[in-house]
């Protein structure tokens, strides 16, 4: 009897593993990486982490310091193209503006079976400007551009791709409305910007960019252009001046000195400033802005303490009447 049972157990424990595995695949959950994604920024391989789960890795040839106006490739980034399964890039209108080099890299790239994933195709540009992902409703949009790619190139992960991708975007409305909660007192604010990044998520956020700081791209600006943005700034009582990491502007601290206005800094790609996601970027550069504005009424927009001043104040003063009638009252009460 001891003996039959040994065998039995012995055998089950041959054709359990395997029943484990077949029921994995059964379910579309993948042990390893399925798929093989080159993106050529941050931004985009944060999108595919998401939607691709376990089953797609991804690597970011712009890592976030760079300029991806002005990279330029390696052998290491032709090599990884030519063992991608997908490359996801920007295309479209937005991706000659934005990385001219990606055609000539897919162009001198070995790699017929690569599925190349245009994400921002389908999205119109804001006087050119291609930093489209900086408004998260365009997010959306080359979200699912990224996930249909990838149902492509993986046919058998598709209900995965679907249901990671309508996940992350339920996370990008909550975060829509996180954000708009948190910039409404200032809505209407009036910035300065260090670099035209920023657009889109000023639109998305109801501020106005005024002016840029720098005016000519890759140059310091000029005496003349610093002393136009100073006369805007006190003529239109602009509070703010945004900058980013990746392009200093050493004048910001001339023109906070004689103007008053603040400067906060925010970034436009993940990696800088401690940021690991697009969310978590969207997120802290949202907080960062309303850091810097919740101690000035200027530029359009209230601080975040005025509502409760403004309380505050009227509480006050209904006290200061309620004691002078209290007083009042017994006043005349001693008097009869």
């Amino acid at each position: 009897m001891a003996a039959l049972l040994l065998v039995v157990l012995l055998v089950l424990s041959a054709v359990m593993p395997g029943a484990q595995i077949a029921s994995a695949a059964s379910e579309g959950v993948a042990q390893t990486p399925v798929l093989h994604v080159v993106a050529t920024v941050s931004i985009l391989q944060d999108f595919v982490e998401e939607i691709g789960g376990e089953r797609a890795s991804c690597i970011s040839l712009v890592t976030g310091m760079e300029n991806p106006h002005t990279y330029a490739t390696t052998v290491a980034d032709r090599t990884a193209t030519e063992e991608a399964s997908v490359f996801v890039d920007f295309g479209g209108a937005a991706g000659p503006e934005l990385e001219p080099w990606a055609q000539d890299l897919l162009d001198s790239s070995d790699n017929s079976n690569l599925i190349v994933c245009e994400a921002a195709k389908n999205i119109s540009l804001i006087d050119g400007n291609p930093h489209v992902w900086m408004d998260p409703e365009n997010a959306k949009i080359m979200v699912r551009e990224i996930e249909s790619s990838l149902i492509k190139a993986d046919p058998a992960g598709a209900n995965i791709y679907r249901n990671n991708t309508a996940r992350y975007i339920q996370r990008i409305n909550e975060t829509e409305e996180q954000i708009l909660r948190q910039v409404a007192p200032y809505n209407g604010t009036k910035v300065i910007a260090s670099h035209p990044a920023f657009l889109y998520f000023f639109n998305f956020i109801g501020f106005q960019q005024v002016d840029l700081l720098i005016d000519v791209p890759g140059q310091s600006p000029s005496a003349q252009h610093v002393s136009k943005i100073i006369d805007e700034i006190k003529e239109q009582n602009i509070g703010l001046i945004v900058t980013m990491p990746q392009f200093p502007t050493p004048v910001t601290d001339q023109i906070k000195e004689e103007t008053g206005a603040k400067s906060v800094e925010i970034t436009p790609l993940i990696g800088p400033l401690n940021t690991t996601t697009y969310l978590g970027m969207l997120e802290y550069d949202t907080q960062a802005i309303v850091g810097a504005l919740s101690s000035t009424n200027s530029g359009g927009g209230q601080s975040a303490t005025s509502p409760l001043l403004y309380a505050s104040a009227f509480g006050a003063i209904i006290a200061g009447a309620a004691v002078v009638v209290w007083a009042y009252r017994r006043k005349r009460r001693g008097e009869e």
